[in-house]
């Protein structure tokens, strides 16, 4: 996988590699960021959707969901829902993700401001946590 430096969204460079890791998991959120990064929305959405039914809670099914709405252009429906998602988790290490994911959705709406302050808020906080600020580990310093 790669990301398209003028969507930053995922897209698949080595269609072998790709294949054998669809195989190799059982993780239904692999599968969806398998399917965004192919281009197949429709079906990325629809596997999100179900999965979340399973598992309503799980951080990183939610941030796909954002990345399915900012690659169908539904970005107020992105930045909403990204906002209620970084109230729930303010001032824990997950927190600097959902700014991340903030940025690209401001990012690919043009609003490249708004992505700034977003992207500069990740970096103060994985700073301010200890993490790899470049790899955009986990913070150690947070709860």
């Amino acid at each position: 996988m790669s990301i398209n430096p003028g969507t930053l969204l995922p897209e698949v460079v080595d269609v072998n590699i790709c294949d054998r890791a669809v195989i190799d998991t059982d993780d239904p959120a692999d599968l969806v960021f398998v399917l965004l990064a192919r281009g197949r929305l429709a079906d990325a959405a629809e596997l999100a959707a179900a999965a979340r039914i399973a598992d309503p809670d799980s951080f990183r099914l939610q941030l796909l969901d954002v990345d399915i709405l900012r690659a169908t252009k539904h970005t107020q429906h992105a930045v909403d829902r990204l906002k209620l998602l970084a109230a729930a988790v303010a001032g824990t290490f997950t927190e600097s993700w959902v700014h991340q994911q903030l940025g690209k959705v401001h990012f690919c709406a043009g609003n490249y401001p708004a992505a700034v302050r977003s992207f500069a808020t990740v970096l103060d906080q994985r700073v301010t946590c200890g993490a790899d600020a470049a790899a955009g580990s986990a913070c150690r310093g947070c709860r």
